[in-house]
């Protein structure tokens, strides 16, 4: 799966720590596409996921693997 560039930049600018719902409304894609990129650019990059005091998954990015990993040809 190619990873959808407005989640990327979106996980960019959330300085790689994220919710989906943080990443949905950053990027303006629904919630169900937005979990299905970060879950695809977890797995390709090796990112990692922590359940938040509140309930939420986030989702946890190395900064130099997050873009370079995943979108490498």
């Amino acid at each position: 799966m190619v990873p959808n560039p407005a989640i990327i930049n979106a996980v960019e600018q959330l300085d790689y720590r994220v919710t989906v719902g943080d990443v949905a409304t950053k990027a303006g894609l629904n919630v169900a596409t937005v979990e299905q990129g970060l879950l695809a650019i977890a797995t390709e990059a090796g990112g990692h996921m922590q359940v938040a005091d509140t309930g939420d998954l986030v989702y946890l990015f190395r900064k130099i693997c997050a873009v370079s990993c995943v979108a490498a040809p």
